[in-house]
């Protein structure tokens, strides 16, 4: 019986592949977040609020968008507030 292959270990060589996703986790998001994604795979960028290389704690809301938008990271948040997204790029 052939071993088994994963899905991500299944791309023919020499062909592109997407970088780990990037996390930026408020402080509001309990710390086993950070924990089970960096558990699920290691080469996955967590970021926690109020860590070396992300953004102070305390950061208003808006900042850790334009952040986030600046950085390519994904926002994890505790909060479940309606924001109004509006897309800033020109054309």
């Amino acid at each position: 019986m052939p071993p088994q292959v994963s899905p991500r270990d299944a791309i023919p060589q020499g062909q592109p592949t997407m970088p780990p996703p990037r996390f930026l986790l408020d402080e509001h998001v309990p710390q086993a977040i950070q924990s089970q994604l960096l558990r699920l795979d290691a080469r996955i960028d967590v970021l926690v609020v109020g860590q070396p290389l992300a953004p102070p704690k305390g950061t208003s809301d808006p900042d850790l968008l334009a952040w986030i938008e600046k950085t390519g990271y994904i926002l994890v948040t505790g909060k479940w507030k309606h924001y109004s997204c509006t897309n800033t790029m020109n054309g």
